[in-house]
C-alpha cells in the first residue's frame, strides 16, 4: 500500500549545497591533505606520472588514515 500522502514526499532544495575543502573557503568537517615529497620531481609539459595513493585506517588512532604515495 503506496501513501499518497503530499508532505511525505521529498522536496528539491531551492539552493545547491557545496562542500568544499578549498584553502580559500570556511573551514569544514571536511578535510584536505598536502603530501610533501622528499625530492622534487622534474616533470616536462604534458608529461604522464604514473603510481598509487593508498589510504587506510591507523590502526593506533580509529580517526586518522595512514597514506601512502607510490610513483615511478
Amino acid at each position: 500500500m503506496q501513501n499518497s500522502n503530499p508532505s511525505n514526499k521529498k522536496k528539491k532544495a531551492d539552493v545547491s549545497i557545496v562542500l568544499s575543502t578549498a584553502p580559500e573557503d570556511a573551514p569544514t568537517h571536511w578535510q584536505q591533505t598536502l603530501l610533501y615529497l622528499f625530492e622534487p620531481i622534474e616533470l616536462k609539459k604534458d608529461q604522464i606520472m604514473e603510481g598509487s595513493v593508498t589510504i587506510s585506517q591507523s590502526q593506533q588512532h580509529a580517526r586518522f588514515l595512514n597514506i601512502c604515495l607510490k610513483y615511478l
